[in-house]
């Protein structure tokens, strides 16, 4: 495949639900991740969208190779749409499709000056990550961890670390012997979607995210997000952790599913009781009753954590890919930052 061959068919971004029936069929071709499905990317660009994106289509005669949400990042700058709740860039393509040569025929089909294009946040096990060049870079984003879901749950607790069992083993002997109550609850009522961001939220909002502004609330973009995207997936695909020390909340999980693969997109716990482990018992919880439904894997993407890697050992890399459209540029940039950096 060469890049001549490759045509490019640029559309406003408002029209991606007229043509979300190819980008779901890309998908299910690829991974099916939930994270590239047309239900979470319509809730994304209703809540983030500027209206200035690109939808973009790639043929090779009849034949469509690939899709992506494209932006305008600066002068001759071009990248995937990335909003920070999106842990995967808005990239499709096919398995055997030469993603070079994709980003080459793109940067001729953009109007203007194309000086280089980025497909941000990838996920090697989506789309294999390409030889560097003189012309394409690739640059580590996190690493961040998947686990196989254990056949019998007992088996795999028996296998975590011997101070990682005695450390849960002495919160919930403590918790027991304070006549604490441990209730782990699925809530998946389409009804009350709302009353499940809020309770998020609020959790979220006393512990130190209340300082940084980024706390999830009924009346920001991010709650506004969360609860259609939830409503898009509920009841059967959708799961939302709750996890209760008597009556009260202490930590929660917004999770979707897809295939067989259950993605927790976000973490949240009341830090008084840290002392307790809050989250991780409620993610072992999870992760028995993943065993229980038959599924086959947990999805984490986000940066590993201590506790991910107590609960798998399987983690990859997450990178970024820019293509420059001449080999001076990079270089260049390069220069730049050492002049900036004082190095």
């Amino acid at each position: 495949m060469h890049s001549k061959d490759i045509s490019w068919v640029l559309l406003p971004v408002t029209d991606f639900k007229q043509h979300q029936e190819e980008w779901d069929r890309l998908n299910q071709a690829g991974s099916s991740s939930a994270l590239l499905s047309s239900r979470f990317i319509e809730p994304c660009l209703s809540a983030f969208s500027n209206g200035s994106e690109t939808l973009a289509l790639a043929t090779l005669g009849d034949t469509v190779l690939a899709m992506a949400l494209i932006q305008r990042v600066g002068f001759g700058r071009w990248q995937t749409l990335q909003p920070s709740q999106a842990p995967i860039g808005f990239w499709l393509s096919g398995a055997e499709t030469d993603t070079v040569a994709l980003i080459v025929s793109l940067s001729q089909a953009l109007p203007g000056w194309v000086l280089s294009i980025s497909i941000t946040q990838q996920d090697p096990a989506i789309l294999p990550r390409p030889e560097q060049t003189s012309q394409l870079r690739t640059l580590d984003y996190i690493s961040t961890g998947r686990m196989d879901i254990p056949a019998d749950f007992e088996v795999y607790w028996q296998s975590r670390g011997k101070n990682v069992r005695q450390n849960i083993n002495k919160s919930k002997n403590r918790l027991e012997r304070e006549g604490v109550n441990i209730v782990f609850d699925i809530a998946t009522d389409p009804s009350e979607v709302s009353d499940y961001v809020v309770d998020f939220g609020e959790l979220e909002s006393a512990g130190w995210k209340q300082n940084s502004g980024t706390a999830v609330h009924i009346d920001n973009e991010q709650g506004r997000f969360y609860i259609d995207l939830l409503n898009r997936f509920m009841p059967d695909e959708c799961q939302v952790w709750r996890y209760y020390f008597n009556d009260k909340l202490v930590a929660t999980d917004l999770c979707i599913s897809a295939g067989g693969v259950l993605y927790i997109l976000k973490t949240t716990y009341d830090e008084s009781w840290k002392r307790y482990s809050p989250a991780f018992i409620m993610h072992l919880e999870g992760v028995r009753l993943c065993s229980e439904q038959g599924l086959q894997a947990i999805e984490f993407y986000g940066p590993a954590m201590d506790w991910h890697k107590k609960l798998t050992k399987d983690l990859r890399t997450m990178y970024h890919i820019t293509w420059f459209s001449h080999p001076l540029i990079p270089k260049l940039n390069h220069l730049k930052q050492r002049l900036l950096g004082g190095g």
